[in-house]
């Protein structure tokens, strides 16, 4: 079987063959090896397949703390070594120095023929092939008996060499495919040789100690081998015990029989059997585990299998321990278990890893299905249905992916005996050689976190990997697009409304796909979104085409001129339509229009998670939608005669209204510059589209103009999940108002004059319509006094104080006059002076200076005595005695006539809150404002401050109506108050005006990353 390395190189060399293929080594160096006629001197006498390399630089390294020199001598210029040997002694220094501190030393590595001998002896030709390392250890325990001697000391340095190789490198080798060697010395450093035998003629594992040695005979080293073997492979990655604990925790339930068969679980098996000698075949691992032959045996047992492994004829004697690297590291698990929980019970692999025979497909050929018997401790079998369910619940611990028991009175067996037994199957996974340790196989590919949909990367047979092949792909980026296994249940999810059938390859003759989980996720997406717009009455979405191989996209596309070629094969395209078979459909509803718009709109931001861009292709009744690096959007079908085939219907006239100064005058390019400006706007988290869509007008209060018609009508109150009315706070404070609050009985008398001198200003330049009501909203407004605890309560004093003071506010002919062009607006958080002086007084318009403000701010500053001769004063519109909405009214109509930029002075993050109403109106409601400035006067708060607004954001777009506000949350930016100047500099203003020309200007077709 070939080296795991050579593996790799030799795929490597296939995939890039135009350049020369480098070996790297566990240091991180890489090295050329040199062509296959080797030097003279420098011949692999065992023939174990090792490279020649030739040394690059004096300091060069194998791994760590292991140099060149170390390995061949300061004077060799060529030498040989595999990469598996050094990276198990770098292992062996790791493991050593983790339990007691010791390290390996190097005795002799590389010998070249010209100094071993024409005819080398037994271990020197391995030596000379690089395939040998003879080591010592380098020891930092010091003896328990003070009085013992050094020799002493290192007296079981053998062992602790053995039991380091057995822990570190022995399953890694023995999965790889190596028949390794260990040689026990006797000489003054008590060294320890090891090897990787000759792959070229039959082998077995070696084990050989010298009279003298540490080791009584040969026998002894290997006991101690194994022994040290299977206690580190079982130990290796995972804490039996706690797993087992929490297995047990965790598997309350009984087991139950499987519903569906192993084929149907985990994919049938290949549609073809693979012949020994293929790279298939060496993907499947050996089990190292014990036969069973003895008073401690194991846990899993294989009979038939001799101790001694041999690669080479393990086809032939060892087909039982053959088995693939998913259910090698399942099987492990189970073994470990098995052994803590049921020390007097073991589990016999009565039906293993089978050799492939005529046409028939199998899991077990495939290495994934094992049948297990359960033994007694007299090493019969045993038919105790009961224990053999809970190992079945071990086996749900382990990563089985079926799971099932075969009972001769049941209707499942597949034998004629008559013990029940343990079926075990797994899905297919890519071998880990592919990804680096056998331990270590790739993880899966999450596609969504919530309903837990994953899948595992796999790769096809050999024989068939061409069929899979993208043109153009290199090797590391084929890695990033693994292949699935389309075998699986159709319906099995890949989110909440993606299925693997929708996304496989149309023609059966193709087992496997690709597909990115963006893709899958923008589908989601998309089916919630085009659902919610219409209230749950959409047309089903279907997915007409996704994954294809490069040989039926040639048949289906035209290679030369269609836009959509390339993406299919890479699993980052799909064509979407609306079911028209559906009773749901309706044709000027489910428009290719109304589909293109959502998937500029859902799709564009969760691509631009993956740092890439999106195209949209729209056709006469379907849309495509892919991944790609630039930007595109093209029509195939167009609401003009002029342009390819004629759609169905025109677009909706938002959907072209792009401006008159932005309009190119045809409504195909009107179109495409729409999608990609809204597209860019959603990569910025600013598009206006909630899932709950029209629903959420219901409780929606947008902002209203000033006008004599304007009437109070607070909006219903959302219903509560269920639930959250137990965590409602309750006020901290009691609700008094009228005559039963002190406060308000002091203050009425100033309230009523300051009323009347307000009412006499007004009506003495200004004939009302309707002076009646306005008065009566005058007097209910700021005659009505009660606590801020009455803030809360449905029904009382506040609510119809509110409603007066809206009325008021919207029907006096006092205007805010910020609207006027050329006029920058500025609000401030309110009573801070300092931000005041900054928003007022910096030569442009701020709320104080608005004719409505003027109006009633001095009323609404206004101050009264308590007692009559009394000098202590107080504010008549006190925020715990008499809080007034009229000063937020008057902010949110500032904010609401606002135009083109506007700044907002804050302090720091606990200013946001209280400045909510009006950043909602410049956000989300007001169509006029192009830009938002937000200067923080405590510098340090600029990035809360930004973080704050990013979490309102989410809040507004999930709540918002779309009818009633922007197409996208205003441009903003948060930036810390200048010292020098309260205006943003010339340097910034053309920045800011540079990016808000990227996102509007009509020429956006191929803008890439760059622009991000």
């Amino acid at each position: 079987m070939r080296p795991l390395w050579l593996l790799l190189l030799s795929t490597a060399a296939t995939l890039t063959a135009a350049a020369p293929v480098t070996v790297t080594f566990p240091s991180g160096e890489e090295f050329l090896p040199l062509d296959n006629q080797s030097p003279p001197g420098h011949e692999d006498p065992e023939d174990t397949e090792s490279l020649a390399f030739e040394r690059r630089h004096e300091n060069a390294r194998l791994a760590w703390g292991l140099t060149l020199n170390d390995w061949c001598g300061k004077k060799c210029q060529i030498f040989r070594a595999h990469p598996d040997l050094i990276g198990c002694l770098s292992d062996m220094n790791t493991e050593l120095q983790h339990a007691d501190g010791g390290r390996v030393r190097l005795v002799r590595g590389y010998l070249p023929l010209s100094e071993a001998g024409v005819a080398p002896a037994f271990p020197v030709n391995y030596h000379a092939a690089g395939s040998a390392a003879e080591i010592s250890l380098r020891s930092a325990v010091t003896p328990a008996d003070p009085g013992a001697s050094s020799s002493a000391a290192a007296a079981d340095s053998q062992r602790r060499l053995a039991a380091a190789f057995a822990h570190a490198c022995a399953t890694r080798l023995s999965a790889a495919g190596w028949d390794f060697g260990l040689v026990a010395n006797v000489n003054q450093q008590s060294t320890l040789t090891l090897l990787l035998q000759s792959r070229r003629r039959p082998s077995k594992l070696l084990f050989q100690a010298a009279p003298g040695s540490d080791f009584a005979d040969s026998a002894e080293l290997e006991a101690w081998t194994r022994r040290h073997w299977e206690l580190g492979f079982l130990a290796s990655g995972f804490n039996a015990s706690a797993e087992l604990a929490d297995c047990q925790l965790t598997n309350q339930q009984p087991w139950t029989s499987a519903s569906k068969s192993a084929e149907e679980a985990v994919g049938p098996g290949d549609s073809l059997p693979v012949p020994p000698d293929s790279p298939d075949y060496s993907s499947l691992m050996q089990y190292p585990a014990s036969s069973g032959d003895g008073p401690d045996r194991g846990a899993l047992e294989f009979p038939g299998c001799p101790k001694l492994l041999s690669s080479w004829e393990r086809h032939i004697s060892c087909g039982q321990r053959l088995m693939a690297p998913r259910m090698f590291q399942s099987v492990r698990r189970l073994d470990a278990m098995m052994r803590l929980r049921w020390p007097d019970r073991h589990l016999k692999v009565a039906a293993g890893w089978e050799s492939p025979t005529g046409d028939r497909p199998s899991l077990r050929s495939d290495g994934r299905q094992l049948e297990l018997e359960l033994l007694g401790p007299d090493g019969e079998a045993i038919g105790e249905l009961d224990l053999l369910r809970q190992v079945a619940s071990l086996a749900r611990c382990s990563g089985f992916d079926f799971i099932d028991i075969l009972d001769a009175d049941a209707d499942n067996s597949t034998d004629s005996t008559s013990t029940p037994r343990l079926q075990l199957a797994v899905l297919k996974q890519r071998q880990p050689a592919a990804m680096g340790s056998p331990l270590n196989p790739p993880r899966p590919v999450v596609f969504h976190q919530t309903v837990g949909a994953q899948l595992l990367p796999v790769e096809p047979p050999a024989r068939l990997a061409h069929d899979y092949d993208v043109t153009g792909m290199e090797a590391l980026a084929l890695a990033d697009r693994p292949l699935f296994d389309g075998s699986l249940d159709p319906a099995t999810p890949l989110g909440s409304h993606a299925r693997l059938g929708m996304f496989v390859s149309p023609s059966a003759e193709f087992r496997y796909f690709r597909l990115h989980p963006a893709l899958a996720a923008c589908f989601d997406a998309l089916i919630e979104s085009v659902s919610n717009k219409v209230r749950q009455s959409a047309a089903p979405v279907l997915v007409q085409r996704a994954y294809l191989t490069e040989f039926e996209e040639r048949a289906m596309l035209e290679p030369a001129s269609d836009a959509r070629v390339g993406g299919h094969p890479d699993g980052v395209a799909m064509q979407v339509a609306f079911d028209s078979a559906s009773p749901l459909y309706r044709a000027d509803r489910h428009s290719v229009w109304r589909l293109a718009e959502a998937a500029a709109t859902i799709c564009a931001p969760r691509f631009h998670e993956h740092r890439s861009l999106f195209g949209v292709g729209v056709y006469n009744e379907s849309v495509y939608i892919d991944m790609r690096p630039v930007a595109k959007v093209w029509l195939q079908c167009s609401p003009e005669t002029s342009h390819f085939t004629v759609c169905p219907l025109k677009p909706p006239p938002s959907a072209v209204t792009v401006g008159a100064s932005r309009s190119s005058g045809s409504a195909s390019e009107d179109f495409k510059t729409y999608l990609l400006e809204k597209a860019l706007q959603a990569i910025h988290g600013r598009v206006v589209e909630p899932l709950a869509g029209d629903e959420n007008c219901d409780f929606d209060q947008p902002p209203q103009d000033q006008s004599p018609g304007f009437l109070y009508r607070p909006p219903p109150p959302r219903p509560q999940p269920e639930g959250d009315e137990a965590f409602a706070i309750p006020s901290a404070t009691e609700c008094h108002w009228g005559s039963s609050s002190e406060f308000c009985s002091k203050s009425h008398s100033t309230r009523a004059a300051q009323l009347a001198h307000l009412w006499s200003d007004i009506s003495a330049k200004h004939l009302l319509a309707g002076s009646d009501r306005v008065r009566q909203a005058m007097e209910d407004c700021l005659l009505t006094c009660a606590s801020a605890g009455c803030i809360d309560k449905a029904d009382g004093p506040w609510s119809s104080k509110l409603a007066a003071c809206e009325n008021l506010a919207h029907w006096l002919p006092f205007q805010l006059e910020n609207n006027l062009p050329g006029r920058l607006s500025n609000l401030y958080t309110p009573g801070d002076r300092e931000l005041r002086q900054l928003a007022c007084y910096s030569g442009e318009h701020c709320v104080d200076w608005s004719p409505l403000h003027s109006l009633l701010g001095p009323v609404l500053a206004g101050w009264f005595r308590p007692k009559p001769d009394g000098v202590a004063k107080e504010l008549l519109f006190d925020a715990e005695g008499n809080p007034s909405p009229l000063p937020g009214i008057v902010r949110r109509l500032y904010a609401h006539y606002a135009r083109g930029d506007v700044k907002v002075w804050l302090r720091d993050e606990a200013d946001v809150k209280s400045m909510l109403a009006e950043l909602k109106v410049l956000f989300l409601y007001n169509r006029r404002v192009t830009s938002v400035t937000i200067f923080v006067l405590d510098g340090r708060s600029v990035s809360q401050v930004a973080s704050h607004l990013d979490t309102e954001f989410g809040d507004w777009l999930q709540l918002a109506c779309p009818a009633n506000s922007r197409s996208y949350l205003t441009i903003h930016r948060v930036l810390p108050v200048d010292q020098r100047a309260a205006v943003v500099s010339a340097a910034l203003r053309a920045s800011e005006d540079a990016e808000v020309e990227l996102a509007m200007h009509p020429s956006l077709d191929g803008f890439d990353l760059n622009h991000l």
